[in-house]
């Protein structure tokens, strides 16, 4: 049993381990392409609008905004799935406990089933035992 629940945790700690990186990764390729995005737009923004560098400004400041929106809600969204996982978590480990239960409790039915159908079986025994020697006595 110890070595299944030590093989059970082994698994969710690798798996737990999986997901946050791919979380992370997944975090980092999305604000990379992000702020690709918008050093693409930026440049196309000051190419076009060389001469306007007031109104270049303040779009730069707006594209910024939106930069540091999107972080804080990519942000929120990596709490959330790391939250989930470690939810996901607590109920594998939840079902973990719950197997190895039933499993010790199946094994202990299964002596017990067992031990009946040796005492079955040595009643029989006994029985027939008996029913030979009246059978006996009778001849």
């Amino acid at each position: 049993m110890k070595q299944l629940e030590e093989q059970l945790d082994a698994l969710w700690d690798e798996s737990r381990i999986k997901r946050r990186a791919k979380v992370d990764e997944l975090n980092a390729a999305l604000v990379q392409r992000v702020r690709d995005g918008v050093d693409a737009t930026l440049q196309k923004v000051r190419s076009a609008l060389k001469g306007e560098q007031a109104e270049m400004e303040i779009e730069i400041d707006r594209l910024l905004r939106m930069i540091d929106e999107l972080a804080a809600g990519v942000e929120i969204w990596k709490q959330k799935a790391l939250s989930s996982m470690d939810f996901i978590d607590k109920e594998q480990k939840a079902l973990g406990s719950m197997v190895q239960q039933l499993s010790i409790r199946t094994a202990a039915r299964k002596e017990e089933m067992m031990k009946r159908q040796r005492q079955r079986l040595e009643e029989l025994r006994s029985a027939c035992m008996e029913r030979f020697k009246e059978v006996e006595l009778r001849f």
